[in-house]
């Protein structure tokens, strides 16, 4: 899930239309440190937050296996640890997730020490 940043309008020489959609997700660099704005941000962050901390069925994060994953909680962590603007004003309305966020981040990173 992405949040859609602009749209770029082109055509083809017939007139076909060939619109390019720039997407921002959580792997670009500079997603924490965009303002937070909750009519925006609130379910575009959530949906992550939500994605990374879930469980299946036998107790284990769904993601928390692959080097992507340990890439993104270090990624996260930092982040948290230096209240990004953008997780600053999520954690500020849902102070919950910064605590289950921040075990996803341990829990993905000790895995990988051992």
């Amino acid at each position: 899930m992405g949040l859609l940043i602009r749209v770029v309008k082109k055509r083809t020489g017939r007139g076909k239309s060939n619109n390019l959609h720039e997407i921002l997700t959580f792997d670009y660099a500079g997603v924490f440190d965009i303002p937070y704005k909750p009519d925006v941000h609130r379910r575009f962050v959530f949906a992550e937050i939500r994605f990374r901390t879930r469980e299946d069925r036998r107790g284990q994060t769904k993601s928390s296996h692959t080097a992507y994953a340990v890439k993104q909680a270090r990624r996260w962590q930092e982040a948290i640890r230096r209240n990004a603007p953008l997780l600053k004003g999520f954690f500020r309305e849902e102070p919950e997730w910064r605590d289950k966020m921040m075990m996803w981040c341990e829990r993905t990173l000790a895995k990988h020490r051992e």
